[in-house]
């Protein structure tokens, strides 16, 4: 019996053999280094499989659902440090102080002639303007009845501030001097002229000189408030020294 005898394979295929082989061999290498290397990037950004055979899972190709993060994201914050609380301090008080009729820097000038602080002279007492001037004859006539009612009230904190209308400041001083009231605003002061316009009282030898209305000749007594508020308007020229009662000196007192 004839023995069949395989072909004889010639050294080319051989060679390709070897060469599909090596192929084959470095193909699945690189699929392995593949999945470990998405295996481990999984395992890097997913911080909630710890303990869970990731490479394996990957190998098997079953995954499965992904859990959910349960991490609140309040934890992901940086704490803020503490504030220190600072307790209230005491209670202000607020409120504007009403304006004053004579700033705190005022002088007035007392029967000597000296100059004293106008709001610490006037205080709790009850203030009356007097217009006037020494040259005006009703001035001079309404003097003694205005004097004669001042004095006795004085203890009783009735007050009176001359606000003359002279021409110079000797005939001012003169009837300073006369003790016809405790105090005169000083003659160069311009205290004078913005009296006489916030009121609206001054002389006929000053109209058209003084802007504003003028409400009243002198003499006139104006009875008035810490903040220049107008009490009372006595007009003591034109209506007599009567005019004088209406002033309620009990009661309108600075503080």
């Amino acid at each position: 019996m004839a023995s069949i005898k395989s072909p004889k394979r010639s050294p080319t295929a051989s060679t390709f053999e070897s060469y599909s082989g090596l192929k084959n061999s470095f193909t699945l290498k690189l699929v392995f280094l593949a999945i470990c290397a998405c295996a481990l990037v999984a395992a890097v950004h997913s911080p909630e499989d710890d303990g869970v055979d990731v490479i394996g899972t990957a190998l098997r190709g079953d995954h499965g659902p992904r859990r959910a993060n349960t991490m609140e994201p309040s934890s992901l914050a940086v704490a803020a440090p503490p504030v220190a609380e600072v307790p209230p301090g005491p209670a202000q008080d607020i409120t504007p102080e009403a304006p004053l009729l004579f700033p705190a820097d005022t002088q007035l000038q007392d029967l000597t002639g000296a100059l004293v602080n106008a709001n610490e002279a006037l205080a709790n007492r009850s203030v009356a303007l007097y217009f006037g001037a020494g040259w005006c004859s009703m001035t001079r006539a309404a003097n003694p009845g205005v004097a004669a009612f001042l004095r006795p009230r004085e203890p009783e904190g009735a007050t009176l501030v001359f606000v003359s209308s002279d021409t110079n400041a000797e005939s001012l001083n003169e009837q300073q001097a006369s003790n016809l009231w405790p105090f005169a605003v000083p003659f160069d002061s311009p205290l004078r002229l913005s009296l006489k316009e916030l009121y609206g009282v001054w002389s006929s030898l000053e109209v058209g000189k003084i802007p504003g209305k003028r409400r009243s000749a002198i003499p006139t007594v104006m009875v008035v408030g810490k903040d220049g508020t107008e009490l009372a308007r006595l007009e003591v020229g034109a209506r007599g020294i009567s005019e004088l009662d209406r002033w309620n000196y009990m009661e309108w007192k600075w503080e």
